[in-house]
């Protein structure tokens, strides 16, 4: 057997404390009595308050009690197997890794809160099977579609852009990429979201915006990053100053948000464009998805356990009506 509410066994500790709050009031009880009258005339002229029937009545309300603990409990006892099914559309998470989202005008850095944002926009996606696909100049799928939040959120830190070897940001890849993770299934809405600065953008824009139109689905953007902008951070070794990125001139890069490539993608394709310093991006973004076409499809195998609490349940309300007798029975003249 096993508890689905093993908290509630806690309760059970109170019983004896309530017996023994009985005992201590019962005999305090007698005492009291005991300075009216003799014990022998006490039990001649209330026989109908004898101690027996009193500690029967207590016994099966703290009896019942504990049954009703032991029910909300949820004993389970006994399983079965199941095929488990879900509705829900199809999410490609598209994350831009260029260098440029190292800049750190979005605290902790822009790939820090795309990351965040990522994280709270899974927590809404309830149902949904969701991909996973990284781009710079070049876009890669790092996770088929798949029901297992667990494994798109620990690939999420493994996002870096310290590590892509090619500069720029390729929007039209990126959807290509993303479009390819889809599936044939014409009863799914399809959605992509990008996570992006939208700066240096590469590749055809109108292309991109084809490509989606024709997989039939739906470009949801967060730009993330602030229009004044924020220099490169470059890696560094511990003890040395800060460096940043600089131009063939040696002057500083400053990288800002370009929303108008982003807004355009979202625009035309009937998707909504969320800017990241507005915060709360991915629930909103998680809200602007929930009228797409879902359709059912099955989630695997999960075991369901017998419930026992009804046993437990029907046996406390059992005492809780013989109790009721005896006070009946005690009261008759």
């Amino acid at each position: 057997m096993r508890f689905a509410e093993p908290a509630y066994l806690w309760g059970l500790l109170v019983i004896p404390a309530l017996l023994m709050l009985y005992l201590a009031a019962e005999k305090r009880r007698r005492q009291d009595l005991a300075l009216w009258l003799a014990p022998q005339l006490w039990e001649r002229l209330a026989s109908v308050e004898a101690p027996g029937w009193r500690r029967a009545s207590a016994a099966l309300l703290l009896l019942a009690a504990a049954l009703l603990l032991f029910g909300a409990a949820r004993p389970q006892l006994g399983s079965r197997i199941l095929e488990t099914r879900q509705r829900g559309s199809d999410v490609v998470l598209a994350v831009d890794v260029s260098l440029s989202m190292e800049a750190r005008d979005l605290p902790p850095s822009r790939i820090g809160r795309a990351r965040q944002e990522l994280l709270a926009l899974l927590d809404r996606l309830r149902g949904d099977r969701v991909a996973l696909v990284s781009f710079a100049n070049s876009a890669f799928l790092q996770c088929p579609l798949t029901l297992d939040r667990g494994a798109i959120r620990m690939l999420l830190p493994l996002l870096d852009p310290a590590s892509v070897p090619e500069p720029g940001s390729n929007l039209e890849e990126a959807i290509s990429r993303a479009v390819e993770a889809f599936q044939e299934d014409p009863r799914r809405g399809r959605a992509i979201v990008l996570i992006s600065d939208g700066e240096s953008h590469e590749g055809d824009l109108d292309r991109a915006i084809a490509t989606a139109k024709e997989a039939r689905a739906r470009v949801c953007a967060i730009g993330v990053g602030r229009l004044q902008g924020d220099p490169i951070p470059l890696e560094q070794k511990p003890g040395r100053p800060p460096a940043y990125k600089k131009d063939r001139e040696g002057r500083v890069v400053i990288t800002r948000l370009v929303e108008e490539p982003l807004r355009r993608i979202c625009d035309e394709t009937g998707g909504t464009y969320i800017r990241a310093e507005a915060g709360m991006a991915g629930g909103r973004i998680a809200t602007a998805l929930r009228d797409l076409d879902q359709s059912e499809m099955r989630g695997g195998l999960g075991i369901r356990y017998e419930e026992r609490f009804a046993y437990f349940a029907a046996l406390a309300l059992g005492l809780l009506f013989v109790e009721g007798l005896l006070v009946g029975w005690r009261r008759k003249p």
